[in-house]
């Protein structure tokens, strides 16, 4: 066979196999609503009035000239969360490339929450150069649960397993990291966790954190939280979840129950 007619018979077998692992991926979507109570919702694109064909598509880099794509109004949002922001000189900035995918709505009585509680879980993929390597982009996906409640209003943190780098930062003051030492599951969870968000919230920061959180999170195999006024989310670094319930199920539990004692913490009880 000659490459002349190899080459557009492999392209279209790619775009059939594509074709076909996105509608696959749609329908193991639906199923996981119809079995765990939820809602697929559009995605951002098909919400978007202000719609213009030349920005079409989330991989368009055209995107990073339009201020009003949706995925950059959603990450701005947002901002205040760590994991959707990028720290530069005291200020959060969300990167335009950034895209939110795979929308689902949580009915929050099926979780045993108030109607006041909007849930959502979605997939956050975030394109990142490091600054030592400027050519080099990393792709990173996690699945994300963002729990909002305009009764709350929790000071800005962010919770995540501590590594060796973050002891050798915080030991060099390079990096703050908010310690507990009031009893045995206090230190526990100080070896286990960084802690941090900016000085000034230091103190709401150590009052949020209640024994009875502590509690919660040594108890917990490495789980990642961020909070900021009226919003929370909960998600694995780097570890995007597939669409079937016996991978959902576990992490909307610890999920809820993370945002339960923080919430009751911070005087909403839900």
């Amino acid at each position: 066979m000659s490459v002349d007619i190899l080459l557009p018979i492999m392209a279209v077998g790619a775009v059939l196999f594509v074709s076909e692992m996105l509608a696959r991926g749609k329908k193991a979507r639906e199923r996981l609503a119809e079995r765990m109570d939820m809602t697929v919702l559009p995605t951002l694109e098909q919400n978007w009035n202000r719609y213009r064909r030349s920005f079409r598509g989330r991989w368009n880099p055209l995107r990073i000239l339009d201020q009003n794509d949706p995925h950059r109004d959603m990450g701005m949002r947002m901002s205040k969360l760590r994991l959707f922001s990028h720290i530069k000189d005291g200020k959060a900035i969300n990167w335009p490339l950034n895209t939110f995918r795979h929308l689902l709505h949580c009915h929050s009585k099926s979780l045993g929450l108030s109607d006041e509680v909007k849930v959502t879980i979605f997939e956050y993929q975030v394109i990142a150069s490091p600054w030592f390597i400027p050519l080099y982009l990393k792709l990173s996906v996690q699945t994300v649960m963002l729990f909002q409640d305009k009764r709350l209003n929790f000071p800005e943190f962010a919770g995540r397993p501590e590594r060796f780098r973050h002891k050798l930062g915080s030991t060099l003051h390079l990096l703050n990291d908010i310690d507990f030492e009031s009893d045995s599951t206090a230190v526990e969870f100080s070896k286990q966790y960084l802690l941090n968000g900016p000085e000034y919230g230091e103190p709401q920061i150590r009052k949020l954190f209640t024994d009875e959180v502590l509690a919660c999170f040594a108890d917990k195999d490495e789980i990642w939280v961020d909070g900021a006024g009226d919003q929370l989310i909960f998600y694995r670094a780097d570890k995007a979840l597939q669409p079937r319930e016996e991978h959902f199920r576990p992490f909307v539990e610890e999920a809820v129950e993370v945002f339960r004692v923080l919430s009751e913490s911070n005087g909403q009880p839900t």
